[in-house]
């Protein structure tokens, strides 16, 4: 779970935008498919502490009732808030809350999110340019976070992240 659905959605755009994560408190479990040849982490939460001070938590999971969304992103700061809240296979909604007011995005008259998502992979890895503009130097930090997530599930312990 942490390297199949957190690392491309959620941990590599958030090194991004914040910065290296420099500690991983992680917990998992393993409730709807136990057989043993499965993922152990089927749920997973984990705090992220980024060099920045920035604090992230991110849940990942197979768990969930019909009909109750794919996924959400929350990002809260001091000057304003922002809800995103894709339709899973559409394009979503999302709530911006600057200090004081909200106000909402509808993002589902607009492309497929997904197919935006899946184009904007390819051209990630070069597409018709050539260039990689995500190159293995710098997702290797993702793998390491996932690695990180594991480990202190394992553990039962923070990790220290290079």
């Amino acid at each position: 779970m942490p390297l199949t659905h957190m690392t491309y959605c959620f941990i590599n755009p958030v090194r991004w935008i914040v910065g290296e994560v420099r500690a991983v408190s992680a917990f998992a479990s393993r409730v709807a498919h136990t057989a043993p040849e499965l993922v152990s982490e089927e749920n997973a939460v984990a705090n992220l502490r980024f060099e920045s001070g920035v604090l992230c938590s991110m849940t990942a999971g197979f768990v969930a009732p019909p009909g109750f969304p794919a996924w959400s992103a929350t990002f809260i700061g001091t000057q304003g808030a922002l809800d995103v809240c894709p339709d899973e296979g559409g394009s979503g909604v999302g709530d911006r809350l600057p200090g004081g007011g909200s106000e909402r995005l509808d993002f589902r008259a607009g492309a497929n999110a997904f197919e935006l998502q899946a184009r904007a992979f390819v051209e990630a890895l070069g597409g018709a340019s050539g260039t990689c503009r995500n190159p293995p130097a710098e997702t290797i930090g993702d793998v390491q976070v996932a690695e990180a997530i594991v480990a202190s599930v394992r553990e039962g312990r923070t990790v220290q992240c290079p």
